[in-house]
């Protein structure tokens, strides 16, 4: 996890091969409904777009207005609507189940890198933070793996959609489409300015909600009412608590206040957008351009400003939560396993094991817990070791399990250097049961 830095550039492309090629390797049936999805969904909206020119025109002649010829154009568009609409609509919520069974796997992979890297990264605070931050990719439905993938879903349609009705108003006028794509423009760029700004903060955030999740569990859990009244805790649980979530709250407070000032720029794209739209309809209508066709057009544009944000939107989504999915990937394949040698487990049933000149301190810290330390513990003898909290008990046991690797000395079993044995060997020849 060192090559991760708190940066947002990262190979996006290369990030989004993999999510699909790992769709094609579980799920490829999931490419057709999307195929078929973005053919109705496409559709759908120009049904909207053209309803209103065929009633206008059929209603501008007058009395000459057939109304059978009204209703027919009312009942086609309703059936054909209802019918392209159930379909989009059923493709869209249909794959649900499916992206979520390929986010839980990744869980699976997950957790199984966690259970099989080396056990002092379970016990460094700096390693387990890098760790939530790796993993906010898999913490629901709607962010990282899961949402990424219905947005790719769901993009094709959208995008195919923009360009249509893109070519179409841009026969009218290049000036409605340069608003509208400034308006997409102004979208994208704050939401890049702001997950910039939020992912900067993204390790102290994750830092100050494990803390206050900590605290929320130590005061919630009956189990730690007896030391906290023994001790005389309660004030001290308390005041460290509202500490805590007063940082969280300032930090959200920050990001909240970043968001909100880069909502003017967007504001005023919108109400450029908007000038530039409706003042080149108004003008073509005082020209000659038929009422029908401004219903159409303006229409079109409505549609085209609403199929822009959600491409906007989507693709903002898509780049921002994609740098969670690459950060999991590089926790994925970094090597962060077991480190032995390939000697087999004692088949013996008693054990000599060795503390020779041992010296120890845990990863990331200066202070040694032991300085040369020497303790021969016989086959079959029975010892017990007593010390008050933080002596070194547990330690000496995750040593002698080989749990850690000794700074300086060595520790043996039956004269074999445990550094020799295979990691998974080594534990089968012990039995902890830790506090």
């Amino acid at each position: 996890m060192d090559n991760i830095k708190n940066n947002t550039s990262y190979p996006l492309g290369l990030t989004l091969k993999r999510m699909l090629k790992n769709v094609a390797n579980q799920n490829p049936k999931l490419f057709l409904l999307c195929g078929i999805y973005t053919i109705m969904a496409a559709v759908y909206p120009f049904l909207a777009v053209m309803l209103p020119k065929f009633f206008l025109t059929e209603l501008q002649k007058g009395a000459a207005a057939m109304p059978e010829q009204v209703l027919t154009i009312a009942a086609g568009y309703f059936i054909l609507a209802g019918t392209v609409g159930f379909i989009q609509r059923y493709l869209k919520h249909m794959p649900y189940s499916e992206l979520s069974l390929l986010r839980l796997d990744y869980v699976r992979l997950a957790c199984v890198k966690v259970m099989e890297m080396a056990y002092p990264n379970t016990e460094d605070a700096q390693f387990m933070q890098k760790y939530d931050k790796a993993f906010l990719a898999t913490q629901s439905n709607d962010n990282g793996v899961e949402g990424i993938y219905h947005k790719l879903y769901e993009m094709p349609a959208v995008f195919l959609t923009t360009a249509a009705l893109g070519v179409f108003i841009g026969r009218l006028s290049i000036w409605v489409l340069l608003g509208l794509f400034l308006n997409l423009a102004a979208v994208v760029w704050i939401s890049r300015k702001s997950h910039s700004f939020r992912y900067g903060k993204k390790e102290e955030e994750a830092g100050l909600r494990r803390k206050v999740s900590y605290y929320n569990k130590v005061s919630g859990d009956f189990t730690y009412g007896k030391d906290i009244r023994m001790y005389g805790l309660k004030n001290r649980v308390l005041d460290n608590a509202a500490e805590e979530i007063s940082r969280y709250k300032n930090l959200n407070r920050i990001l909240a206040a970043k968001e909100y000032r880069l909502g003017f720029i967007g504001l005023a794209a919108v109400l450029l957008g908007d000038i530039l739209t409706y003042g080149t309809l108004i003008s073509r209508t005082i020209v000659g351009m038929s009422i029908a066709d401004f219903s159409m057009y303006l229409m079109a544009s409505l549609t085209l400003s609403v199929y822009l944000k959600q491409a906007a939107e989507q693709l903002s989504f898509v780049v921002n939560e994609g740098q969670y999915v690459h950060e999991m990937y590089c926790f994925l394949d970094k090597d962060m396993g077991e480190r032995g040698g390939n000697r087999q487990a004692i088949a013996e049933d008693t054990l000599e094991i060795v503390f020779d000149d041992v010296s120890f301190r845990y990863p990331n810290t200066e202070k040694y817990i032991y300085r040369h330390l020497n303790l021969r513990i016989q086959k079959g003898e029975r010892l017990a070791i007593v010390g008050i909290n933080g002596a070194g008990k547990s330690t000496l046991v995750k040593l002698m399990m080989g749990l850690f690797d000794v700074t300086e000395g060595e520790i043996r079993i039956n004269d074999i250097p445990i550094r020799e044995f295979d990691k998974k060997a080594l534990y089968s020849m012990f039995a902890a049961v830790f506090q």
